[in-house]
């Protein structure tokens, strides 16, 4: 009898022993060889073994072996050291890895100075050179002086490999952008008044801004009102984006020039000495003439006629400089009638209506005989003014004429009157607040006037210009301006700024929870926000897994918020097909299953009659990404060649018959 390949004979049945006189049928049988297979790791350790029968393709039924990373490589198993065949001899199958060289990737990093503008910054290093990694990419942003990540996108570290595949990202690790503060100054604006005159404003300019940046300050002198040189300087508000210094400058109040006259005087001749009086022009509003020192003296002589009245003191008087004009004193004959009068005088304070002063007064006559009646008057001894200040009447003795024959030599002495019209006094008073910070401007734009009022009408408008964003406190400053037609040394203003102050935030928790399918916390953030701060957080990325949503974004209310943000896994759909290896047809429903990537399966082959599968069950891991299988189903013998001698198919892995399943093809592909 001829050998039979793969098969041990192993006897008759049906044979007599000894023939007898009729014809006999003998069966002999055939057992088919077993061989041992066995899969080994790459250091010799047993997967696997197990007996295959011949001609069957063995297959490994774990999953795939792994090999642990050193401090350099990184080992990937890519198979087996010979191609899996149908077993025609004990043979050893030994595991196969490719070594991965571990790279790391650094993003670049950068300072730069503030310029108002968005910068940018992106690109990375490899630790090793020359490498090229299709779709990594590292970028970062900011515009605030600050330091800004430049993170990697496109990246997984672990997974993530360069174009010749011989390199793995190991590690990953972010830049840095960091912008630094501009240098900026602020310049006070020097100024100059002669004591007396308005306040002027403040002023100051910037230097070294960027773009439309403007620098709050807030501007203060040196106290005083004293003719000096007063320091100006600026304290800025703080802002992060710049480095500021200040350039001073300086108020200088010039002292006010005055005059002290020496007021004419008349005598008769033999009769007292007048009081020598000095008329001083040009004080400050407010000023008393007592605060100007002088002296009156005269030339000596008592004989009719006329004497130098002389005024005199130091030039230099604190605030004042002064200058000196001398008078004359006239002693008149013994004959001579002398009439003393006086201007009237008033005082008013300023209303916007005109006033109108009028009249004299006679204070002396030298001679008990002449009266008021023998003079009459024909200048004008009227004041009128609207506006504060100081008017002063302009008669003379000229104005004044004798009517009375009796007396030939009558001389008038005229002391000027004044209308005073003083300024009104008035405080204004900006409001204060109060509040946490929040980044938003914290403002009071309320002022209140007291004191004398404004005359209606004349309310000038006021500009709120206090403002504070950062904690701490300052001044709620403001400015006012008048109309046109309204005369602003008509009123005293006073100023008393409110205060802006700025607690510290009152922040809220904003918490975001990541949680796999099986509620399992895959990560936390958590981040203090303010009251009305907008927050926008990425959703991280997480290996096998697709988030619901990929940002959470809001604006931060009263209270602490939690959100929740729920992973999916990744599946993919693995299909195992059971086709006739003779004809290519379906003999049994597909199983279709949803899988993760990296999930180990199993999937056994259905009972089906008339049927026997190549392989019993279709086992291994799911790849990331769909998978379709299929298992070769032997059709049974028939009857009558089960003694017989049988055609014995070659077999291909996971039962695909050799040569065979054109038709399964058009079904779909044979993986494995």
């Amino acid at each position: 009898m001829e050998a039979r390949e793969g098969y041990t004979f192993s006897g008759w049945s049906g044979l007599p022993e000894t023939m007898p006189d009729n014809d006999v049928e003998v069966t002999g049988s055939w057992t088919i060889n077993e061989y041992t297979v066995t899969f080994t790791d790459e250091d010799g350790t047993v997967l696997q073994s197990g007996k295959v029968p011949y001609g069957t393709v063995p297959a490994f039924e774990g999953q795939d072996p792994e090999k642990a990373e050193d401090s350099e490589h990184v080992y990937r198993y890519i198979g087996w050291d010979r191609e899996i065949v149908p077993a025609t001899e004990d043979v050893t199958y030994t595991a196969v890895y490719r070594t991965l060289t571990k790279v790391i990737l650094t993003a670049e990093s950068a300072a730069r100075e503030y310029n108002g503008a968005e910068q940018r910054i992106s690109g990375f290093s490899c630790s090793v050179d020359g490498l090229e990694f299709t779709g990594v990419a590292a970028a970062g942003s900011g515009k605030n002086a600050g330091t800004y990540e430049n993170a990697f996108t496109g990246v997984t570290p672990g997974e993530t490999l360069d174009s010749t595949g011989n390199y793995i990202v190991a590690e990953t690790r972010n830049g840095t952008l960091t912008i630094t503060p501009k240098a900026a100054t602020i310049i006070v604006h020097d100024l100059e008044i002669t004591y007396g005159d308005e306040e002027p404003e403040l002023t100051s300019g910037t230097e070294g801004t960027a773009g439309m940046d403007h620098l709050f300050r807030k501007l203060s002198r040196q106290e005083g009102t004293d003719a000096g040189t007063y320091v100006i300087t600026a304290v800025p508000t703080e802002d992060p984006n710049y480095t500021i210094t200040v350039a001073d400058g300086t108020l200088t109040i010039h002292p006010r020039p005055v005059t002290v006259a020496a007021e004419n005087k008349a005598k008769v001749y033999g009769s007292a000495e007048p009081e020598l009086t000095g008329r001083i022009e040009g004080l400050a509003a407010g000023d008393t003439e007592d605060m100007i020192r002088f002296a009156l003296e005269r030339t000596a002589g008592e004989d009719a006629g006329e004497y130098t009245i002389r005024a005199s003191g130091e030039a230099n008087q604190g605030n004042y400089t002064v200058t000196f004009t001398d008078g004359i004193m006239t002693i008149l004959p013994a004959d001579t009638v002398l009439v003393r009068i006086a201007a009237n005088s008033g005082t008013f304070l300023y209303d916007g209506t005109e006033k109108n002063l009028d009249g004299y007064t006679v204070t002396g006559i030298s001679s008990t005989l002449y009266s008021e009646s023998d003079f009459t008057f024909t200048g004008s001894s009227e004041l009128r003014g609207t506006d504060a200040g100081v008017y002063r009447t302009e008669m003379t003795g000229a104005d004044f004429r004798n009517l009375n024959g009796n007396f030939a030599n009558v001389v008038f002495e005229v002391t000027n009157g004044t209308l005073e019209i003083t300024r009104r006094k008035i405080t204004l008073t900006s409001g204060s607040a109060e509040a946490p910070y929040s980044g938003a401007a914290l403002t009071a734009d309320d002022v209140t006037a007291d004191g004398d009022e404004f005359v209606p009408g004349e309310e000038p408008a006021v500009t709120v210009t206090g403002i504070r964003i950062r904690e701490g406190t300052s001044e709620n400053t403001f400015r006012w301006s008048f109309a046109e037609d309204v005369n602003p040394e008509n009123y005293e203003i006073t100023a008393v700024y409110g205060t802006l102050t700025v607690t510290p935030a009152i922040t809220h928790t904003l918490t975001v929870r990541y949680l796999d399918e099986n509620g399992n916390e895959a990560g936390i953030f958590t981040r203090e926000y303010t009251a009305g701060e907008a927050y926008r957080v990425k959703t991280p990325e997480l290996a096998g897994y697709r988030a619901e949503q990929e940002w959470v974004t809001g604006e931060m209310g009263d209270t602490d918020v939690t959100f929740t943000v729920n992973y999916t896994p990744l599946t993919y759909t693995l299909t195992v097909e059971f086709i006739s290896e003779k004809d290519g047809s379906r003999v049994a429903d597909p199983v279709v299953l949803r899988l993760r990537g990296g999930q180990a399966f199993r999937v056994q082959a259905p009972e089906t009659a008339g049927y026997t599968p190549v392989r019993q069950a279709a086992a291994g891991t799911m790849p990331n990404a769909n998978r379709r299988i299929t298992i070769a189903m032997i059709p049974d013998a028939p009857a009558e060649e089960a003694g017989g001698n049988r055609q014995v198919t070659e077999i291909g892995e996971y039962g695909t018959a050799q040569g065979s399943m054109n038709n399964a093809a058009a079904i779909g592909d044979v993986y494995e």
